[in-house]
């Protein structure tokens, strides 16, 4: 697997320094899903935003977060800022982005400088003197270097994929449906703000939520939980007891004939 490089700006990079542990792991998870998808990434993990610029969408304890982006011709993403979204200051921040895109695309050469984190040994934060870092993500370390983390560390990571998972799958269904998060949230008892974090990977899934989301969503969901690679998928309802008919009815088919 041929992952795209991963360069953090000075903003991002002091940001990730000051970052709780828990908090950090999750943004690894995202980052290293970028280097994995990259140009095909899309929402609930990602927006386009114009000018070359995406955005990373994620949610830390209730918080909206997002940090900018943008892929470079040469197989690598460059994260340019961060900020907690918020409806008052999203066309400014995006402004901001766009700036940082141009000076980083006129001004700055490949990066020399290693950013490597680890919840065993977290940087000081001190503020870098050069004008990005190149940042070694978990997914990455395990491809070239074989990196393995401790037990309760990796079943943090683990809660993270699976809401990350959860995310991907609750948007899908949605979007497909043509629900806005508003008319989910209705349907299923919930808040408005409850369905936004849970597709911003903000919430860990529990039987009664996933049971709630699959009546709303009018489908049967499949839970994947094999290995690393954690799935949830919402099969619409109506295909799921088609297929079940049509398979009772070649089991009483093949009965007869025997």
């Amino acid at each position: 697997m041929s992952l795209y490089a991963i360069e953090i700006e000075p903003e991002v990079r002091e940001w990730l320094e000051r970052l709780p542990a828990k908090h950090f792991l999750k943004v690894d998870e995202y980052a290293g899903l970028l280097a994995e998808r990259a140009a095909e990434l899309g929402e609930p993990y990602s927006r386009y935003l114009g000018d070359g610029v995406r955005e990373l969408r994620l949610g830390l304890d209730g918080v909206p977060i997002r940090i900018t982006y943008w892929l470079t011709p040469h197989r690598t993403a460059v994260l340019l800022t961060v900020f907690p979204k918020t409806q008052r200051r999203e066309s400014e921040e995006v402004n901001r982005a766009r700036h940082a895109k141009k000076v980083c695309e006129a001004d700055h050469g490949p990066a020399h400088q290693e950013f490597l984190r680890t919840v065993k040994r977290e940087p000081k934060g001190k503020r870098s003197d050069v004008s990005h870092s190149r940042w070694k993500t978990l997914r990455e370390r395990k491809l070239t270097e074989a990196a393995t983390e401790p037990a309760e560390v990796a079943e943090v990571r683990r809660e993270i994929r699976l809401s990350m998972a959860l995310a991907e799958a609750v948007y899908k269904r949605r979007a497909n449906l043509g629900l806005t998060q508003s008319d989910l949230a209705r349907r299923a008892g919930l808040s408005q703000a409850k369905i936004s974090r849970i597709e911003n990977s903000d919430t860990v899934p529990t039987l009664p939520l996933l049971t709630r989301l699959a009546d709303a969503l009018d489908a049967v969901l499949h839970i994947d939980l094999g290995g690393e690679r954690v799935g949830f998928h919402f099969t619409p309802r109506a295909s799921e007891e088609s297929a079940r008919g049509d398979r009772a009815s070649t089991e009483e088919w093949c009965r007869a004939a025997s």
